[in-house]
């Protein structure tokens, strides 16, 4: 309202009216991941979310880093995207590197004159390095039928993480492989892999692969 100084004055003259909208403070985000441990080249899931505060809508902000002080100083974004609250924003991330990596959000809203934004906690994933397929062999490679042949692992598979699984797996000429049978199936580590009597096949040419499965 403006009033003037003159010895009568009229009614005070009256602005229109302009609104401020005050939302509650910006909650901070929470963050969990449901792949705390993968192979390298895998893809690490996490879920950002947030229940109340702040002015619709949000940007969340991923990051990650080798150290757990330094999440959003000194870490790498990974990715970024909007979302709203109650709804949990998914990230699915593939680039993370070999060893212990440490993944936090950041959350900012819209409002005219934000504050710094919010920051989660942080979740944790561990990365091995990726899967490598042994090397195996056949010996003999040429029998009669009712002889009898030994498959074995000449170079044990290697990386990964552990607990790992083993089958071997067989195809007659050009035929899909398929199980070689339970008996063939046993728990394996990089540094002690079986070594299995094929038994009597039928007449033609046998290939055998030995599959290997981690806990990735």
């Amino acid at each position: 309202t403006v009033t003037d100084m003159t010895n009568s004055p009229e009614s005070a003259s009256t602005t229109s009216a302009s609104q401020i909208t005050v939302n509650p403070a910006l909650a901070a985000p929470s963050i969990s991941t449901t792949t705390p441990t993968i192979d390298s080249g895998q893809t690490a899931s996490f879920s950002v979310s947030w229940t109340s505060g702040g002015t619709s809508p949000f940007t969340v902000t991923l990051y990650y880093s080798s150290s757990s002080s330094s999440c959003t100083t000194l870490g790498s974004q990974i990715d970024q995207k909007t979302g709203q609250s109650g709804s949990p924003v998914s990230f699915s991330e593939s680039g993370l590197t070999t060893g212990t990596d440490y993944v936090c959000a950041t959350l900012k809203d819209s409002a005219t004159s934000p504050e710094t934004a919010t920051t989660s906690t942080l979740a944790i994933v561990t990365v091995n390095s990726a899967l490598v397929a042994p090397v195996i062999s056949v010996a003999p490679t040429a029998i009669d039928d009712g002889q009898s042949s030994t498959l074995s692992t000449t170079t044990p598979f290697s990386g990964g993480t552990s607990t790992y699984t083993c089958q071997w797996l067989e195809a007659l000429g050009a035929g899909s492989y398929s199980d070689l049978g339970s008996s063939f199936t046993t728990g394996c580590t990089t540094s002690s892999n079986p070594t299995i009597p094929t038994g009597a096949m039928t007449t033609g040419t046998w290939h055998f692969e030995l599959q290997v499965t981690d806990s990735g």
